[in-house]
């Protein structure tokens, strides 16, 4: 397969298209916004989750020690005697880094493929 890939490019039938420039920064972005959203929602849920032992999140955080009413990862949500302790600004950001890796990723391919569907490569001496 590899030979006769070779053969073909070399016939022309087949030319590497180069990628535009748009597409590695777009990509780049999209990797480390992921990454920040991925540690950011660690970083939270370990903090704010009640984990193995809800009753002393409780305590911790409200300083009564009683098992959570409710909790969620998705809304992160900890309600502790009535009260939410998940800060009100914790769910807004971790959706806003999700939202900004999304559009950033679809931004790149979106970039790529329309390298391939708008012009017809040519062969370059």
């Amino acid at each position: 397969m590899f030979a006769a890939g070779r053969l073909r490019a070399r016939l022309g039938e087949v030319v590497r298209r180069p990628v535009p420039r748009v597409v590695k920064p777009l990509a780049v972005s999209s990797g480390l916004l992921a990454v920040a959203a991925a540690l950011s929602f660690a970083g939270a849920w370990s903090a704010f989750s009640p984990g193995l032992y809800p009753d002393k999140t409780c305590m911790a955080l409200t300083g009564y020690r009683e098992f959570p009413d409710s909790s969620g990862s998705l809304p992160l949500s900890t309600v502790c005697h009535g009260v939410e302790t998940v800060p009100g600004w914790v769910n807004p950001v971790l959706g806003s880094l999700a939202g900004g890796a999304l559009a950033t990723g679809a931004a790149a391919a979106a970039g790529y493929a329309g390298s391939w569907s708008g012009r017809r490569a040519t062969r370059t001496a």
